[in-house]
């Protein structure tokens, strides 16, 4: 799937410049259906995000057996990803579950240890 990530900036990369002592912040996960990213798109544009990680879910885990047979017609999953400030978390997710209706959504706390080092020049 050539080209499918191509201009979207790593969500991680963002966070090291807002966040300061004091600026607390929460990683929002959502796992939407590939319908939906174009509604997700939108979303994260009203709120202000800056980027967003998106990966492919898998459709079955390697160690186990799929309890039904994955077919062309399964609907793909994605794990979307973006961060906000603390105080934004809770009418950001009311947002992505209104406007999205993603099939599970969590919450995590950023530690400062979390956040990705900048090199230095």
């Amino acid at each position: 799937m050539p080209g499918f990530l191509t201009g979207i900036v790593h969500a991680l990369s963002l966070i090291a410049v807002p966040y300061r002592r004091g600026n607390h912040m929460k990683k929002i996960e959502a796992v939407i259906s590939r319908s939906s990213l174009d509604d997700f798109h939108q979303c994260v544009r009203r709120l202000g995000c800056l980027g967003f990680d998106l990966s492919e879910e898998n459709a079955r885990k390697p160690d186990r057996q799929p309890r039904c047979s994955v077919t062309s017609t399964t609907p793909s999953r994605l794990k979307v990803e973006f961060a906000v400030l603390d105080e934004e978390a809770k009418p950001a997710v009311h947002a992505v579950l209104e406007s999205v209706h993603p099939d599970s959504v969590a919450i995590f706390r950023f530690e400062p240890d979390t956040l990705p080092q900048r090199g230095k020049n």
